[in-house]
């Protein structure tokens, strides 16, 4: 399968929001055309078969989508914490939430560390009321692939409350600029329909929208 490049898709933000705080200019260590290169490498085809993806049998048929209103893709993602693999339909098969939130952040972007120890309230608040919330890190503090000893370190130094997973394939390049990190989605778990999508820590708006769900 030839990969699709009309998925590098400009930056969506939901509801045209205003980004309030997001690390510019990407991570020392890193120039911006290995970083690119990185994105290309990520955002090939969204669909079953794509890297990162696993099929549930009950999961929601395609068309995916990288955009608001679209299907989420079944992507997966590594947790050190089990030494296995967690995807989307997996938890949707769980029927135990309602809502997930997932981020995306790198440990040379501090308003990502910023969005990790905000989102502790977050989950203590509205995780009763059905919101899962699954923080993947894609690079560590240099802008090199993050890894189960980066993992450890953004864990001990931050200790979330919430699963912390590793991005191996970095399969959620296909849905922002790396260089506006932090990334945050919101999905119906039900429908997995992309309800929401920025970039940058706003975490005002990011809660506004959870409220409107679970309400």
């Amino acid at each position: 399968m030839t990969p699709r490049r009309d998925l590098v898709l400009p930056l969506t933000l939901a509801f045209g929001l205003t980004l309030a705080l997001a690390c510019d200019g990407g991570s020392e260590g890193k120039d911006g055309a290995d970083l690119m290169a990185t994105v290309e490498v990520a955002a090939l085809e969204v669909d079953e078969s794509s890297p990162g993806d696993v099929t549930m049998g009950d999961y929601p048929a395609g068309p995916y989508g990288t955009a608001v209103g679209s299907i989420a893709a079944n992507h997966s993602f590594f947790n050190p914490a089990t030494k296995a693999d967690i995807s989307y339909g997996e938890l949707r098969a769980a029927g135990e939430k309602k809502l997930l939130l997932v981020t995306s952040g790198a440990g040379w972007c501090s308003a990502c560390k910023q969005e990790a120890v905000e989102l502790k309230a977050k989950y203590d608040e509205y995780g009763p009321q059905g919101l899962e919330i699954w923080s993947t890190l894609f690079q560590d503090f240099v802008g090199d692939p993050a890894d189960e000893g980066f993992w450890n370190v953004w864990k001990g130094q931050l200790t979330p409350n919430y699963p912390l997973l590793l991005d191996v394939d970095f399969v959620l390049g296909a849905y922002f600029n790396p260089d506006s990190a932090p990334m945050n989605m919101l999905i119906d778990l039900e429908t997995m329909e992309i309800l929401f999508l920025q970039t940058g820590f706003d975490p005002a708006s990011v809660e506004a929208e959870i409220k409107k769900f679970l309400e």
